[in-house]
């Protein structure tokens, strides 16, 4: 947790000195209908792969206990945080820089964000940050717009921490 609040408030402290706005960083309401549907679309179809990998016993869960605060903080901070980290001021920082490429925005987003879920040591979870990150880069290229991907983001993390996957 702490480490992740000191790389939020290193990334914020970036995109304040670089000017981003907001709306840069996916905070708008514009196309939001179109983004939540789509990625409640995604946190069902997510959710049963989820649940029958879990039932095969594919995925090794690591057996944790589960407290109401730790959901709560990863519906809430954790989730969300990430997806502004990954989507919002990563696909910002790209454009600024000239890496406006689709294909290389999806890219590093994807691969930055299943890189950073290494520290689980879990094989499984790492294709399951891949595909997840590549669905949610593709869902944010579409719509820039952070709200529904936070949300499934937070709905699908909170379902592998019941899991005990994370």
């Amino acid at each position: 947790f702490h480490v992740l609040a000191a790389v939020l408030a290193g990334f914020v402290t970036l995109s304040l000195h670089r000017g981003f706005h907001l709306q840069a960083l996916g905070f708008t309401t514009r196309h939001l209908a179109d983004s939540l549907r789509a990625n409640l679309l995604f946190c069902g179809i997510g959710s049963l792969g989820l649940l029958a990998a879990h039932q095969a016993d594919l995925l090794m869960p690591y057996r944790q206990q589960g407290l109401a605060c730790s959901y709560a903080l990863y519906m809430f901070f954790l989730g969300p945080v990430q997806e502004v980290i990954f989507r919002g001021i990563l696909f910002a920082e790209m454009e600024r820089r000239g890496l406006a490429e689709p294909r290389v925005m999806v890219a590093v987003s994807t691969l930055s964000f299943c890189f950073l879920h290494l520290i689980y040591n879990h094989p499984p979870m790492l294709l399951i940050t891949l595909i997840s990150g590549l669905v949610w880069s593709l869902l944010y290229l579409r719509w820039r717009n952070i709200w529904g991907i936070s949300l499934s983001h937070s709905v699908l993390g909170a379902l592998a921490m019941y899991l005990g996957m994370l």
